[in-house]
């Protein structure tokens, strides 16, 4: 399954990633733990794509019995440069905290930019 989500091209556009994502693997039954990284994962994809990557285009989720993936698409065809931050810098950790918390992560050409993804392996589903 797949659902595709527009995204604005302003500052509003991680908020509005977070609830999606929040509110849609909470209704595919994910584990609140995975939901929580799943969204932490995507706030620091579509701040990059906002910061870095000529602003967010859209949001796609694809999700089967055995993973999920989140991929947020953008406007620069430049790929994503994960960074070593000083322990004191305040910033340039994003790529590595989705790297914390997801299985995989990469990104890929898109005709109109690229979109950056994170993958998550499903541990376990909540039982109804």
């Amino acid at each position: 399954m797949k659902i595709s989500f527009a995204l604005p091209d302003d500052q509003t556009a991680p908020a509005m990633a977070r609830r999606v994502v929040r509110q849609a693997l909470a209704e595919l039954g994910i584990t609140a733990d995975l939901v929580d990284d799943a969204v932490l994962a995507v706030s620091e994809l579509v701040t990059n794509a906002v910061e870095h990557g000529g602003g967010p285009d859209r949001l796609e989720l694809d999700h089967d019995s055995e993973q999920f993936t989140l991929s947020v698409f953008d406007r620069s065809t430049a790929p994503p440069e994960q960074r070593t931050p000083e322990p004191t810098a305040a910033r340039s950790r994003g790529l590595l905290l989705v790297q914390a918390v997801a299985t995989q992560w990469g990104s890929d050409p898109d005709g109109r930019g690229k979109g950056v993804w994170a993958r998550f392996a499903l541990r376990s589903r909540v039982e109804t």
